[in-house]
């Protein structure tokens, strides 16, 4: 499924706490894994050497825990982070990108998303984002997959994703949806629903999210992925999914994430982005088709 795993990286420690996860995706899928680091136009010689130096001690180092199971090397690249990294990562076919949760802070950071989440709105690809506290050794890490699904085409392109995931590394998955209340003010006769109540709509959006949830999990049983499924109704969908990654024990957090602007993305706090802030790391993020 994945066969060209991209891991931008700094000399930062805090950015090398993604390459177990990477190691893992890449060894467990057969896939090449690829360093980089970028450099700008002021960035001078000196510098640029040392980022060279860095970067290739890490690939060499990254290969030797490895074992030589995976096939490690390095790419310098020149100009403006995100762009180059959209660049390469179209230019190489990558198809995944794996990068630590960044810890830029402030007013500016929060209008047009950290380094982090700039990145995986530029890529075309899923992207997996990890904690950059949690310090992991190489290993099997993964073992449990939550997947929230809202129903939409788009989640469906994650559940395949998933469903793939699960199968190849042999993960066990839960599936998940909130459902949101509904409330019709002035009672549901306003809307041509005479006889309706806002408690009986509720119970039928939630037995029909619970019936698709249903019939997701028993396709993936057939296909030999052991998968349960959890229906809630709840009012926030990225504290609900919270909730759902801890009650499940979880390790991983698979969906979708849409195509906001910056600036729709901090007004309309996209679910995405506050898992990415919150304790459900990692995450794969599977871009809207």
């Amino acid at each position: 499924m994945f066969k060209n795993i991209l891991l931008p990286i700094y000399n930062n420690r805090r950015a090398e706490r993604a390459i177990p996860y990477a190691l893992e995706f890449a060894e467990r899928a057969g896939a090449h894994l690829t360093f980089i680091t970028i450099v700008d136009k002021n960035t001078s010689t000196d510098e640029e050497n040392k980022a060279i130096d860095y970067i290739k001690n890490v690939s060499e180092e990254t290969y030797k825990l490895a074992d030589g199971k995976v096939n490690v090397c390095w790419e310098l690249g020149r100009g403006e982070l995100e762009k180059t990294i959209a660049r390469y990562v179209e230019k190489k076919a990558i198809d995944l990108v794996c990068l630590a949760s960044s810890t830029q802070k402030g007013l500016i950071t929060t209008i047009t998303g950290n380094h982090t989440e700039r990145i995986t709105r530029a890529v075309h690809c899923p992207a997996l984002v990890v904690s950059n506290d949690e310090i992991k050794e190489y290993g099997y890490i993964f073992s449990h997959i939550l997947m929230p699904l809202d129903g939409s085409e788009d989640s469906t392109n994650a559940q395949v994703i998933g469903a793939k995931l699960a199968k190849t590394f042999k993960l066990s998955i839960t599936l998940f949806t909130m459902v949101q209340p509904v409330s019709i003010a002035g009672g549901a006769d306003l809307v041509g629903l005479s006889g309706v109540t806002n408690n009986m709509i509720n119970k039928e959006n939630f037995k029909e999210a619970r019936q698709h949830l249903e019939e997701v999990a028993a396709s993936m049983t057939e296909q030999g992925i052991d998968a349960t499924f959890k229906t809630v109704m709840g009012t926030n969908s990225a504290d609900e999914i919270a909730k759902a990654f801890k009650e499940y024990k979880a390790d991983l957090t698979v969906m979708v994430t849409r195509d906001y602007s910056p600036m729709e993305a901090f007004f309309m706090a996209s679910t995405s982005r506050k898992i990415v802030s919150m304790d459900c790391l990692p995450v794969l993020m599977i871009r809207q088709q």
